[in-house]
């Protein structure tokens, strides 16, 4: 694909080239993702099976003798160590003011269109990227950078900068993509080259805006991945590959498998780690070993912190909770993450929902489920087809088998008989041809401005009937006379007519 049918596809649709991993990577916690910026990179799952199939078979490294170290069960569990999520409202300061003529904003960046095949993207500043050259900025997840594109010798690069337009990394190094994953590491492709071998191809770039598989128009290239860390602003060498692999990073530890499928740990100081057959690594800061049905727990260092006589295995979306199992009865419970067992093997399953609280049920997993406090309490019965917690502290989602209810940590029904659930941007009840918003500190659906609304992110939400931003903890106006609101690079941009006015949230 030459370099000017690369542009031409990019500006027709909004900056919507699909660049594409043909590798997997991996964190086998989130879903498969696709989008109009960014790499469409298929999340590997990985069941605990066959990673230990895959693990490799190297001796033991040297441990201290888990004899002395302290049993799980005499670890008190403190509540208070325990920080939930408080509703927070957002604090707003005036940053910058620029002109905003002839500037488009689009996703989380902004830019001007120049002509066919050229713009120019700007900072939340209003002030050019780079020599002007820049053509695509991309966030990259929750790691607090940015990607951005530049065109040289006929190939798209990328380099990196953090949110005040500061490059990190640039786009000489030979990147041709960054896909975030997780909020610590980054893959990076060095293409050595074009090919027509899928099997050999690292990533492509195609004129699709959505595509899972390259098709025949599309541009492969051959040549080398390898870890960028974001916190020590480095590559992990050791995590050199030049085939489709899967990567899973756990915390300082990135797990692959090398070109003749050996399994490879390289901590965030670029060193290869000898595990062993029988250690796994659990959650971002754990090594679990099991042994004579002892199940002992270790640091990244391979220092034993503490044992107990139940499986320990991770429960989705917390770092702060593991889940328990009695090999004898099958049954769960619960352990924080310093060792104490907060709650004894009792349940047929557990799964977290967020800010402290569990869904429980006595039955398989599948069975319907209640809501349980950190302290044992079962908050609901077992009502609910499945209970999700949406990063708005104190709410849940709670399912039932054709209808949402939305519940308090209390159990009490906020709002019931949904067709879908609420998330943190789509938190709003229809009213006929009206969507009413929550307002959070009230629990109830306060704020309506018809057909208009939508959120801002930040607990901040923009209506373009009132043409002004409300928190949506209080209900409160934040900001009067906005005719256009937008977040770029999370920093709020507010629009009249020409002028924009930026503010920082807090």
């Amino acid at each position: 694909m030459n370099n000017s049918k690369k542009i031409a596809v990019l500006l027709a649709a909004l900056m919507a080239v699909s660049m594409t991993a043909c590798g997997n990577s991996g964190n086998n916690e989130e879903e498969t993702k696709t989008t109009t910026t960014a790499a469409a990179v298929e999340e590997s799952e990985v069941t605990e099976e066959s990673e230990a199939e895959d693990e490799s078979k190297a001796e033991d490294a040297p441990v201290e003798d888990s004899a002395e170290v302290t049993a799980a069960e005499d670890i008190q569990f403190d509540a208070a160590s325990f920080t939930k999520d408080e509703l927070k409202t957002a604090k707003l300061t005036e940053v910058a003011s620029f002109s905003a003529k002839g500037l488009e904003f689009y996703g989380d960046f902004i830019y001007s269109p120049e002509d066919e095949e050229h713009i120019t993207c700007y900072s939340y500043k209003g002030e050019k990227l780079g020599d002007g050259n820049i053509m695509q900025v991309n966030k990259l997840g929750e790691t607090g950078l940015y990607s951005y594109d530049i065109v040289k010798d006929d190939m798209i690069y990328e380099g990196l900068m953090d949110a005040e337009g500061n490059i990190i990394q640039s786009a000489d190094n030979g990147v041709g993509l960054y896909s975030e994953i997780s909020d610590r590491f980054l893959m990076a492709f060095f293409p050595e080259g074009e090919t027509t071998n899928e099997d050999e191809a690292i990533y492509y770039v195609t004129a699709n805006q959505f595509s899972f598989q390259p098709k025949d128009e599309d541009t492969l290239y051959k040549g080398k991945i390898k870890i960028y860390d974001v916190v020590n602003n480095k590559y992990l060498e050791n995590t050199t590959t030049s085939t489709n692999t899967s990567y899973m990073p756990k915390g300082d530890i990135v797990r692959f498998s090398d070109k003749d499928n050996n399994t490879v740990y390289v901590n965030a100081d670029d060193k290869v780690l000898d595990l062993g057959y029988d250690y796994n690594l659990v959650g971002d800061d754990f090594l679990v070993k099991s042994e004579n049905d002892v199940t002992t727990v270790y640091n990244h260092e391979l220092e034993p912190m503490f044992t107990t006589k139940y499986m320990v295995n991770e429960l989705a979306f917390t770092t702060d909770f593991f889940q328990l199992t009695d090999t004898e009865s099958k049954k769960k419970g619960i352990m924080y993450k310093n060792g104490a067992i907060v709650l004894e093997p009792k349940y047929g399953n557990i799964e977290y929902v967020g800010n402290g609280f569990f869904a429980y049920s006595n039955g398989d997993i599948g069975s319907k489920v209640g809501l349980l406090g950190l302290d044992g309490t079962e908050i609901t019965k077992e009502d609910y087809k499945n209970i999700r917690y949406f990063d708005v502290p104190g709410f849940f989602n709670a399912a039932k088998d054709d209808k949402t209810d939305i519940i308090d940590e209390t159990g009490k029904v906020i709002v019931a008989d949904q067709n879908s659930g609420f998330s943190a941007e789509y938190a709003y009840v229809k009213d006929g041809d009206d969507y009413v918003h929550m307002v959070w500190s009230k629990a109830k659906p306060e704020l309506n401005f018809g057909s208009s609304g939508t959120s801002l992110g930040h607990n901040m939400l923009y209506s373009s009937k009132e043409k002004a931003i409300y928190d949506q903890v209080t209900g409160e106006k934040l900001i009067e006379d906005a005719e256009k609101a937008y977040i770029s690079y999370g920093y709020l941009v507010v629009l009249n007519g020409d002028d924009a006015t930026v503010y920082s949230v807090e």
